[in-house]
C-alpha cells in the first residue's frame, strides 16, 4: 500500500522469497511498477519456467524523481518517494 508524512510518499510491497536481484522498480508517468522474475527448472525434463510477479501502484503527482529509493527487507520491499518541494506542507506566519 501507499502512505505519507510530511516529507515522503512510502510503498510497501510484499514480496516473500524474492531476492534483490530479481526485482525491477520503475516509476514511471504515474505509476510505481514493482516487477520480479525468476528463473526456475521444472521437474526432471529441463524446462525452464518463469516465475513472474507485476504490480502497479499509482503515485501522486510531485515525486522528485532523482531520489526515490528503494530497500528489500524480510522479504518486504519499501520503496520511499521524497515529495518534490513545492508539494510539502508549509507553515504560514500569521501576522
Amino acid at each position: 500500500g501507499l502512505y505519507e508524512d510530511a516529507e515522503h510518499y512510502y510503498a510497501r510491497v510484499e514480496l516473500p522469497g524474492f531476492k534483490k536481484n530479481e526485482l525491477k522498480v520503475e516509476l514511471n508517468d504515474g505509476s510505481l511498477i514493482v516487477a520480479c522474475e525468476r528463473k526456475t527448472t521444472s521437474d526432471g525434463d529441463g524446462k525452464k519456467s518463469d516465475v513472474v510477479f507485476r504490480r502497479a501502484l499509482s503515485v501522486p503527482e510531485g515525486i522528485d524523481a532523482d531520489k526515490v529509493a528503494a530497500k528489500l527487507e524480510d522479504g518486504v520491499l519499501t520503496v520511499t518517494l521524497p515529495k518534490a518541494e513545492e508539494r510539502k506542507p508549509r507553515e504560514i506566519k500569521v501576522k
